[in-house]
């Protein structure tokens, strides 16, 4: 099953950049390092905020429901749209077989647009077990200049047609992958308000927050670590978002090494203050999780995130991460619960319009 990482969780691009390199070196606490730790309680938050929308409820329950699909494997029927068939393919040119255009046993979402353009469409109503011919002509711009523009022929066998099965949301949804929640579908959609709620409360206070603070020096081993795994990140999201590598990424912007490794060095340093000022909160708050809580905290956290157990999430995360993960919603939890809600921009302009609007009839 396909791991979402920490998807409900606030501290996920934090919790990334600390697990990418396997928890090889575990910074110190660095808490003392911090020169001044804003007040952050009493944080001011727009009011639309503090409300979750029918549209939101809908979309986390759907997320929900997403993170629990099943598959059944087919070996008879017609394929159909949306779903996944296994293939083999041949392709030719003018009779003649080419580079890339054959494959045994590839998975295709049909309608997903990953082939070129008909050869999915033409495999709708297919059944499986049989052989078809499916004729495209690759497009004028295709990345492979060779084949470019010319027409082809393929040769697809359809082996088996995989379904997705994505469970209803109800009350059995509920009492099956969130138990610590409640028992019927009220209560889990109370929860998602919750969730969302904190979710945008914290989207809009706390980098805000971590930016008023101030850190009085970063601890040079520490900060040494956090460059290692920055880099090593940011060039896993070149590869893995853009396929390119770090030096043909650096030509292509016209940036210098230094300059990367200045970028480098400021995310760091931006990542581990958070780090700093997280830590702070919770030690200010006297918040530390206890074998029983952390185990009670990393069961939910697991289910969340789709993992089959807490050994699994810890193996790919590290357990420190998931540790720091959990304190991340404590203190975020801490800042929640003590915000001060304003009206939102547009609704106050709106308000002092009608009060200055009311004072000009009264003064006439």
């Amino acid at each position: 099953m396909r791991k979402r990482l920490l998807t409900s969780m606030m501290a996920i691009g934090l919790v990334a950049c600390l697990s990418f390199t396997g928890c090889a070196k575990k910074t110190k606490s660095t808490e003392g390092k911090m020169k001044t730790l804003a007040e952050y309680k009493g944080l001011e938050c727009s009011q639309s905020n503090t409300v979750a929308t029918e549209d939101e409820i809908t979309s986390f329950l759907d997320s929900a429901a997403e993170q629990h699909v099943t598959t059944e494997k087919k070996e008879s029927g017609k394929v159909k749209d949306g779903e996944t068939v296994n293939i083999d393919y041949v392709g030719t040119i003018d009779g003649v077989e080419f580079d890339g255009g054959s494959a045994e046993g590839y998975d295709l979402e049909i309608g997903s647009g990953s082939f070129v353009d008909d050869f999915e469409e033409q495999l709708v109503g297919v059944k499986v077990g049989k052989t078809v011919t499916v004729e495209v002509t690759f497009p004028d711009d295709y990345s492979n200049t060779d084949i470019a523009s010319k027409d082809a022929s393929f040769e697809v066998t359809v082996n088996y047609r995989t379904i997705k099965k994505t469970p209803k949301v109800n009350d059995e949804f509920v009492t099956t992958y969130y138990p610590y929640v409640g028992s019927t579908l009220e209560e889990f959609k109370e929860y998602a308000k919750e969730r969302i709620v904190r979710n945008k409360i914290i989207g809009e206070v706390w980098a805000d927050y971590v930016d008023s603070c101030k850190v009085a020096t970063y601890d040079s081993e520490d900060l040494a670590d956090m460059k290692e795994q920055v880099d090593s990140y940011q060039q896993y999201l070149l590869y893995y978002q853009y396929s390119t590598d770090l030096d043909t990424y650096l030509e292509a912007m016209g940036m210098s090494k230094d300059e990367w490794d200045k970028k480098i060095t400021n995310l760091a340093k931006d990542t581990l203050k958070e780090k700093m000022v997280l830590e702070a909160i919770a030690k200010k708050e006297k918040i530390k999780l206890t074998d029983k809580s952390y185990k009670e905290d990393a069961a939910i956290l697991a289910t969340e995130s789709t993992y089959e157990s807490i050994d699994e999430m810890e193996s790919n995360l590290g357990e420190e991460n998931v540790k720091y993960s959990i304190l991340s919603q404590k203190v975020y939890q801490v800042i929640v619960d003590n915000i001060v809600v304003v009206a939102d921009e547009a609704e106050s302009t709106a308000a002092s319009q009608e009060a200055g609007e009311q004072d000009s009839t009264e003064a006439e």
